[in-house]
């Protein structure tokens, strides 16, 4: 089963993940033409590591079956926001970071903590759609600056041109913040969202806001 396909539990409560389907559209060049575009988004926007505090059910992704990860209810939250980003990504910039990832940073209104989002745009054959994988979304306490910020549209034309991967290579360095998984922010930090949080009807007032 495709984790999309799965309807999470988390503190008694049933979770849609439907809204994790990819999304395809077309976007225009920075030199004319159209550019068709799939977006797709991994489990690990809405999931976090074994071992945190308070873990939602176990969901499980068939392209990675060695690793074991959780529902986590702010990400799933924010990560109802993705499929509209998705389709206004195309004047975003976004800065480059090791592995041939892009980050692309957005302040949530209400939400002290930056919303990290991680993505990697593939090179495809001619004629195909651009795949854009959605690799992490998560609250970041500190997250890499990365190299100069480009826009995405850009980013899209330069990988089609190329025919390949383009941006940053290498890995990145096992610091705070420097992976599309990247840890938690600071406790102090995490308390200010959970207030916030709570207000909106849509979330439920967990005991504990699990940001990692």
């Amino acid at each position: 089963m495709e984790f999309g396909q799965q309807k999470p539990r988390y503190d008694g409560a049933d979770y849609v993940l439907a809204h994790m389907k990819p999304i395809e559209r077309i976007t225009i060049a920075p030199k004319g033409g159209s550019v068709p575009l799939r977006f797709r988004f991994s489990y690990r926007c809405c999931t976090d590591k074994p071992g945190k505090r308070d873990p939602g059910s176990r969901i499980q992704d068939q392209t990675r079956p060695e690793e074991d990860r959780y529902f986590c209810p702010v990400r799933w939250f924010l990560s109802l926001r993705l499929p509209a980003l998705a389709r206004s990504f195309d004047s975003a910039r976004l800065a480059p970071v090791p592995g041939y990832r892009w980050l692309y940073i957005e302040r949530v209104p209400g939400i002290s903590l930056p919303w990290a989002v991680w993505l990697k745009v593939m090179s495809v054959p001619p004629g195909g759609a651009t795949v854009i994988g959605i690799e992490s979304a998560y609250l970041a306490g500190a997250p890499p600056n990365g190299g100069f910020p480009e826009t995405f549209r850009f980013v899209v034309e330069q990988t089609r041109r190329l025919g390949k991967l383009y941006g940053l290579p290498g890995r990145d360095r096992k610091k705070k913040g420097a992976g599309p998984d990247g840890p938690a922010p600071v406790a102090t930090a995490e308390a200010k969202i959970r207030p916030n949080l709570a207000r909106d009807p849509q979330v439920p007032a967990y005991a504990d806001w699990n940001t990692r």
